[in-house]
């Protein structure tokens, strides 16, 4: 079983939904439509910061990942866009960073994977790459492995 957040129970099969269950699919399927969803959110307020706000397939994945964990809405009112927009990397983050020294346990250590990923390009082997490439880019794309 996958645990994606969505929907949690203890023994159950897949496809019984019965228990309330989702097959690894399901739950995949689900996750591919919210990752696809926060992408989106990411594109908009990195465009409404700044049309011409260019950022690397690694720091708008870190940023997506942000974005599925914390909310569309932290992410508008995180500063970041606006940092990123002014060509302020560092300051966007400085942010993250400070969100990481806030949090404790778990959620601090996932600021700090997104921030690694965010600085040096580095995933954890958990962390997917979403695709940036594609034909509703609404900002210049510096990507080089995509069509």
């Amino acid at each position: 079983m996958l645990d994606y957040g969505e929907c949690t129970c203890t023994d159950c099969t897949p496809y019984n939904d019965s228990k309330g269950c989702i097959s690894d699919k399901q739950a995949e399927d689900w996750l591919t439509e919210d990752l696809q969803e926060n992408a989106g959110y990411v594109r908009y307020y990195l465009k409404q910061a700044n049309s011409d706000v260019l950022v690397t397939q690694y720091e708008f994945d870190a940023l997506v990942d942000y974005t599925f964990n914390r909310g569309a809405g932290t992410f508008r009112d995180s500063g970041m866009p606006e940092a990123i927009g002014r060509g302020d990397y560092d300051g966007a983050a400085s942010l993250l960073r400070a969100e990481a020294d806030r949090a404790s346990g778990s959620i601090a250590e996932r600021r700090r994977k997104e921030l690694r990923t965010f600085t040096e390009g580095v995933y954890d082997t958990k962390t997917p790459q979403f695709a940036q490439c594609d034909d509703t880019d609404i900002y210049p794309n510096p990507c080089e492995t995509c069509d």
